[in-house]
C-alpha cells in the first residue's frame, strides 16, 4: 500500500495544480449548460415577480435563451472525464520515472501489450465495433507515404532512445 502512495505522490506531487484544474474543467463543463438553464430561469422569474407584466417579445426572447431542457448530469460521464484527463497527466510522468529507473524494458512491455491488445481487437472485430483510431469522413484516404512516413519517425524515435539508454 506504501508503494501506491509513494506512486500517487511521484506522480501528482509537482503537477498537482494541473490535475486539480483539469478536473475542475471537466466538472464545470459537465454541469455548465444545466447552472446557465438554471440561473437564466431564476432570472425569468425575479423578472416576473418584480413587475406585473412582460413584453411577448421579452418572454420570447428569455425562453429561447433558456432552451430546451439539457441532458441530466452524468456522474459515470464526470468519473471517465476526470481519470482519462489524469491518466494523461500522469502517464508521461509515470514512463519517464520507469524508464529513469532502469525500468524501461517493462515500459516497453506495457506499451506491447496495449498494442497487441487493440491489434488483436482490430483484426477479430466487426468493422463497426473496432476502435477508431483516427477520426475521418469515409471519403478520406491516407496516403501511403504518410504511414510509412509516421512508422518511420516511430522506428527513429525507438532507435534514439535505445541508443540513449545503451550510452
Amino acid at each position: 500500500m506504501g508503494d501506491v502512495i509513494d506512486l500517487l505522490d511521484s506522480l501528482f506531487g509537482g503537477n498537482l495544480w494541473p490535475a486539480a484544474i483539469g478536473a475542475g474543467a471537466v466538472v464545470a463543463y459537465a454541469i455548465g449548460k444545466r447552472a446557465r438553464q438554471i440561473f437564466l430561469r431564476w432570472r425569468l422569474d425575479r423578472r416576473l415577480a418584480h413587475f406585473d407584466y412582460i413584453l411577448v417579445d421579452e418572454l420570447r426572447e428569455y425562453e429561447q435563451r433558456i432552451g430546451d431542457d439539457p441532458e441530466p448530469i452524468d456522474g459515470g460521464s464526470i468519473v471517465r472525464g476526470i481519470a482519462i484527463h489524469l491518466s494523461q497527466i500522469a502517464a508521461p510522468v509515470a514512463i519517464g520515472y520507469a524508464i529513469s529507473d532502469g525500468h524501461w524494458k517493462t515500459t516497453l512491455a506495457a506499451i506491447g501489450i496495449i498494442a497487441a491488445y487493440y491489434g488483436w481487437r482490430w483484426i477479430n472485430d466487426p468493422p463497426e465495433h473496432r476502435p477508431q483510431l483516427l477520426r475521418t469522413s469515409p471519403d478520406a484516404t491516407i496516403p501511403k507515404e504518410a504511414i510509412l512516413g509516421a512508422i518511420g519517425a516511430v522506428a527513429m524515435v525507438a532507435i534514439l532512445l535505445s541508443l540513449m539508454l545503451a550510452l
